[in-house]
């Protein structure tokens, strides 16, 4: 078993959780890692890994697809897992190529990452599946002004470009073509991991308030058994049909509703603490490329986990 994962950057957390697999239960898994710099941290993480560095995904689409099928046939990778936003889409679109040479990609169809990547997607799907989200406006003739308010880019990830603005003179320096408007919710921020089978049905979900938040991504976070959350990740897997792991950003406000933010769909920033609350939705994906059984834990661990620094060298 050879597993790849693309643009792994520092996410040094992915190696461990796959070496420990491989020490318990799959010794002869092999495991690659591939990203665009030769300084990614997790590169220097374990010895007995492969590296492969590739061109930027966002500089050219067609050189980093090419560069990442040599990979899979010259290394016969069995399975394919992205871990940023940057190849999301080049890697739906071409999935088949590389699943002709017998390579699982983990990653929904195209229309699921445009749903997922365009704001302005996922708000026709929250609202035509009946979901609870900010009110949004698309145009500023539209806007009801009641502010504060905050400004997103439409195609943003990681939180960048966001600002909060509190009146209305600032608003003239928002880009429709680019942002949209969104009433800005107050309240308690958690995440949902929600993992689907390769055909797009709700197998797993769990649940994690916020604690403490890094350059858009989860650094802090406790554990909770939350039933009106897993119901709703269940309605979002029966609706987006997505494949693999979805990462959800929410807000349950003081009246308690439950604002839906984002989708990414992708292990995201809060998928650590998933796993180490012994929801094991990597070594679940294996077993299922094998076409082997595996049964997730009913309920997580209570935890309460926050990520570290390490420093990485080489010579």
């Amino acid at each position: 078993m050879k597993i790849l994962l693309t643009n792994v950057g520092r996410r040094t957390y992915f190696v461990d959780f796959l070496e420990k697999i491989k020490n318990n239960s799959l010794k002869d898994l092999e495991i690659h890692l591939s990203d665009c710099s030769k300084l990614a941290a997790s590169f220097y993480n374990r010895k007995n890994i492969k590296i492969h560095i590739t061109p930027k995904a966002t500089q050219n689409k067609n050189k980093y697809f090419q560069s990442i099928l040599r990979v899979v046939k010259k290394n016969k990778i069995n399975i394919l897992i992205p871990l940023s936003d940057y190849d999301l889409n080049i890697l739906s679109i071409k999935k088949s190529l590389l699943e002709k040479n017998k390579c699982k990609v983990i990653i929904s169809n195209k229309e699921v990452i445009k749903t997922c990547f365009s704001k302005t997607e996922t708000t026709k799907f929250l609202k035509k599946n009946k979901f609870t989200f900010p009110k949004t406006w698309f145009s500023q003739s539209k806007f009801k002004k009641k502010y504060p308010v905050i400004i997103k880019n439409i195609y943003g990830s990681a939180s960048l470009g966001q600002k909060i603005i509190f009146e209305n003179r600032d608003l003239k320096f928002t880009n429709f073509k680019k942002e949209i408007i969104q009433e800005l919710v107050v309240g308690k921020e958690y995440n949902l991991d929600i993992l689907n089978d390769f055909h797009g049905n709700y197998l797993d979900s769990c649940a994690k308030i916020k604690l403490s938040m890094r350059a858009g991504e989860t650094d802090k976070a406790k554990i909770v058994n939350n039933s009106k959350l897993i119901l709703i990740a269940k309605k979002i897997s029966k609706n987006l049909r997505h494949i693999g792991n979805l990462d959800c950003d929410l807000i349950i406000d003081k009246k308690g509703k439950v604002n839906i933010l984002d989708f990414n769909p992708r292990f995201g920033g809060g998928y650590p603490f998933t796993h180490m609350a012994g929801k094991n939705y990597l070594y679940k994906i294996i077993k299922m490329t094998l076409g082997e059984f595996y049964k997730l834990k009913k309920y997580p661990k209570i935890i309460t986990g926050m990520k570290g620094i390490d420093i990485k060298t080489f010579n």
